[in-house]
């Protein structure tokens, strides 16, 4: 049994350098930030009932955290990260109390892009912290168990949304939690000083293409087959969106570990094979069964991104001067095209189902191959081979099969 013992010790916990202290500063921050953004629809709906004015408000939203990506890595250059994420999380709370006394439209359009102003310097900010704070062979690891809290405590929060004014106390909760982590001095310590194994241009764009194309089919193609889901089965569509929250944390929790054991390439063709297979179901089925079962599969492929893109990658293809244009454009690409949806979404709804599916289906398999020619960020000696893993199974197998033995 030792042996099985010492795999799981080595695949989890062996070359961690992250202190507990640190790994609960990185978690407040992202669970304060990307909650609050999951949070802004149904604040928009505490706010006003009418769609249109629901759907400017997420489009001004995104489309200021995109330009506050973009511009905002030059002041973080001058600045600590750390009072980048304080000043948002101050700013958030207050803008929020003047959100619940606001009535006019045209004043809480104003507030909540000032909002989106600091949202994105926050999570730029954030994504340079982390990336300091994390060696690149545990960035898998580290961002996979953050993320995969982050969505269970925000499943757990999500209860209390049916409650009066809930949005607007549960995003206040977020800003201190952040500010907290400042106020308790992080340390100024960099720990992961060195350069990255690949910072050429062309290995950036063929990490970068594979994402972009699914910013866009995520915003467009895929709004078409969501749209479907609630026309056939309206009753379930909370349920489903529960599942696929559920297959993100374990998606971010397997994939933490993946990429730091096969490499960042490998895990992301694996998401991105798995989320074409779940286009294809939807595409083809008209089941309740087949919908979760494909929904819990992207909600899988998510959650590799979200550890990967969101956090990892362009951390890795920075040079070491703490910034460069990679966290800009590869954090701002997913706003972008949320923005970029908003503005097509009248011309989607004349797609046929089918034919989006189909057309989601060959983007998400296309996008497999820049990845194919692309150079694996993750150093070679914190790879483990296809025959290493091999081994230790075989080793695993050998130990049960004794045990099993044993107690016959």
């Amino acid at each position: 049994m030792s042996t099985v013992k010492d795999y799981i010790h080595r695949f989890l916990v062996t070359e961690i350098k992250t202190t507990k202290r640190d790994f609960i500063r990185v978690l407040l921050i992202y669970f304060a930030a990307s909650n609050a953004y999951y949070l802004y629809s149904p604040l928009f709906s505490e706010l006003t009932g009418t769609p249109a004015q629901i759907n400017l408000m997420l489009f001004f939203l995104d489309l200021l955290m995109a330009f506050s990506m973009v511009f905002g890595g030059f002041f973080i250059r001058k600045m600590r990260e750390m009072t980048a994420i304080s000043i948002w999380a101050i700013v958030l709370t207050i803008t929020t109390l003047v959100l619940m006394n606001v009535q006019s439209f045209q004043l809480q359009l104003f507030v909540i892009c000032v909002q989106g102003i600091f949202l994105g310097l926050c999570v730029l900010s954030f994504t340079v912290y982390f990336g300091d704070q994390t060696k690149i062979e545990e960035k898998g690891r580290v961002g996979g168990a953050i993320v995969f809290l982050s969505l269970t405590f925000g499943l757990i929060l999500s209860l209390f949304l049916v409650t009066d004014y809930a949005p607007f106390l549960i995003m206040m909760f977020l800003g201190i939690c952040a500010l907290a982590v400042s106020i308790s001095k992080p340390e100024k310590e960099k720990l992961n000083n060195g350069k990255a194994t690949y910072v050429d241009k062309k290995n950036f764009l063929l990490y970068y293409i594979p994402w972009l194309i699914f910013c866009l089919n995520n915003n467009a193609f895929a709004t078409v087959t969501i749209g479907r889901l609630r026309q056939l089965f309206p009753e379930a569509v909370v349920l489903i969106g529960v599942i696929q929250f559920f297959g993100a944390a374990l998606g971010a929790i397997i994939s933490g570990c993946m990429s730091d054991r096969i490499g960042r390439k490998l895990t992301l063709m694996y998401g991105l094979t798995s989320l074409g297979i779940a286009a294809t179901l939807v595409g083809l089925t008209t089941t309740i069964e087949t919908f979760i079962f494909s929904y819990a599969i992207s909600g899988f492929s998510w959650g590799i991104f979200l550890v990967l893109y969101y956090l990892d990658l362009w951390g890795e293809f920075n040079k070491g001067n703490g910034w460069n244009i990679c966290y800009s454009v590869g954090l701002s690409t997913f706003h972008f095209a949320r923005v970029f949806g908003f503005l097509i979404s009248p011309f989607l709804s004349k797609v046929d189902v089918n034919t989006a599916s189909l057309l989601s289906m060959m983007l998400i398999f296309s996008s497999d191959i820049p990845l194919i020619y692309a150079q694996e960020t993750l150093p070679s000696q914190y790879r483990s081979s296809v025959a290493d893993l091999g081994k230790y199974i075989a080793k695993i197998k050998r130990e049960l099969e004794k045990m099993s033995k044993e107690k016959k």
